[in-house]
C-alpha cells in the first residue's frame, strides 16, 4: 500500500468507530474488491465484492448470515446469495443474503465470497457510476454476538 492509500484506510476505519460506537472489536469483516481483468475493457470494468470474516473472539459461532445491499442501477451476476428487492431510505437496493450453519472457530478466517469460485458478487462499472455516491452497505450476523454494520460508497469499491 501507498502511503496515500493507508492514510485513507486509518481514516476509514476511525470514521468508522466514530459511526459505530457500540461495535465490538472482537469481529472482523473485511469488505474489498478485484478487478476482473479478463472480462473488463477499456470502458467497462467488472469487479468482484471480497468479503472475508475472522472469529478473533474466544467461543466459536455456530452460524452467520450476512445481507449487502447494491443500488439497483448497477448491474450485478450473482452466485449462491439470495436475492430480493428492498428499499432503504425509500431508495430500491437489490438485497443478496447469504447464510452458512458452518462452525467458525476462535481465530478461524472464512471467505465468504470468493475471487474465482461459486458464491460471489460480480458487479459493472462504467463511466456513468464509477463516481457514484451510491452507498453499498452490509450486516452481519453470528448465532452468539452482535451484528457488524458496514458501508461505503460505490466509487469506493473501483478503480475505473
Amino acid at each position: 500500500y501507498s502511503p496515500e492509500e493507508l492514510r485513507a484506510h486509518r481514516d476509514q476505519w476511525w470514521d468508522h468507530c466514530k459511526q459505530y460506537p457500540d461495535e465490538p472489536f472482537g469481529l472482523s469483516l473485511g469488505v474489498s474488491f478485484k478487478e476482473q481483468g479478463l472480462k473488463s475493457s477499456g470502458e467497462i470494468h467488472y469487479y468482484r465484492l471480497i468479503v472475508t470474516y475472522t472469529n478473533t473472539l474466544k467461543e466459536a459461532h455456530q452460524s452467520w448470515k450476512i445481507q449487502i445491499n447494491f443500488p439497483v442501477s448497477v448491474e450485478l451476476d450473482v452466485r449462491g446469495f439470495n436475492e430480493e428487492s428492498v428499499r432503504i431510505d425509500g431508495k430500491p437496493y437489490k438485497r443478496l443474503e447469504l447464510e452458512s450453519h458452518k462452525t467458525v472457530y476462535p481465530q478461524e478466517e472464512l471467505a465468504i465470497t470468493y475471487r474465482n469460485q461459486e458464491p460471489f458478487i460480480e458487479y459493472k462499472i462504467d463511466n456513468s457510476n464509477y463516481t457514484s455516491e451510491q452507498e453499498v452497505s452490509w450486516r452481519f450476523f453470528t448465532s452468539n454476538n452482535p451484528k457488524i454494520d458496514g458501508n461505503c460508497l460505490l466509487k469506493e469499491l473501483n478503480e475505473y
